[in-house]
């Protein structure tokens, strides 16, 4: 999965951005995978829905 689209950094050019969106990109995923996680050992009968962390 690329993690941004368009060309790379130019001479020049601050690092801290393409840091920032890789970082917003990955966290995005992150976040929708645990949710998946999360879903999947509630649906279980010896779990249930609750509070999670």
């Amino acid at each position: 999965m690329p993690l941004a689209s368009g060309p790379g950094m130019v001479a020049g050019e601050s690092a801290g951005a393409l840091i920032a969106t890789m970082h917003s990109q990955l966290a995005g995923q992150d976040v929708a995978d645990w949710q998946a996680v999360l879903t999947a050992v509630q649906r279980l009968d010896r779990v249930g829905v609750g509070p999670v962390g």
